[in-house]
């Protein structure tokens, strides 16, 4: 087999490189496209009572932009009717909720106890303070 250098090898196959355009994502008020067809709809859900900030409530959405603005539509009337204003719940409440909800999907009694235990041993108070 001949040798033949680089150069001419290049000049007898004469290579064409295609470089394929990045994807161009478009950006609405209130939504960005994420990828090509995936939405993030960002609504602005009033103030933190606590700390005064900013709240926004944030979903991912598929499919095309028509679609997408009237999901972030649907997602304003849910803020504005008040589903996003966060949870009065403590602590023991949604911990109390969760051993419910292993007890449901038939979690091993064992562990739904150890779970307990290490809840009950990590989160009380280990000392009273005296007066």
């Amino acid at each position: 087999m001949p040798e033949i250098s680089i150069q001419e090898f290049q000049d007898k196959f004469k290579f064409v490189a295609y470089v394929c355009p990045m994807v161009t994502l478009r950006s609405v008020p209130g939504m960005r496209e994420r990828a090509p067809s995936v939405w993030e709809l960002v609504v602005q859900a009033g103030c933190d009572p606590v700390t005064g900030k900013p709240r926004q409530v944030s979903r991912t959405f598929r499919g095309n932009l028509r679609d997408a603005k009237k999901a972030r539509a649907e997602l304003i009337v849910e803020v504005t009717k008040g589903r996003h204003t966060g949870s009065r719940a403590t602590v023991e409440d949604l911990f109390a909720d969760w051993i419910v909800e292993l007890q449901r999907k038939g979690r091993s009694p064992n562990t739904v106890r150890r779970y307990e235990l290490v809840y009950g041993a990590t989160s009380s108070p280990r000392w009273e303070p005296s007066r």
